[in-house]
């Protein structure tokens, strides 16, 4: 798997405009896939935080990876 990292908050508006979910898997709260619209509303600190943990696009694995 390739993950795509977001760097910044235009990348943050992409994945939004793109109807696409995203994960911070270093973050207790935000590890699972979620809206990237749901995250483009938090506040700037939060954002500062996430993105420097490390913010994906989610991508959904196949089932071939499942094993």
């Amino acid at each position: 798997m390739n993950p795509h990292k977001i760097f910044t908050l235009w990348q943050l508006q992409m994945a939004v405009k793109s109807k696409k979910a995203v994960v911070v898997p270093k973050s207790y709260c935000w590890s699972r896939p979620r809206p990237a619209a749901v995250l483009i509303h938090q506040q700037a600190a939060a954002l500062v935080k996430l993105f420097d943990l490390g913010m994906y696009i989610y991508k959904k694995p196949n089932k071939g990876d499942m094993k």
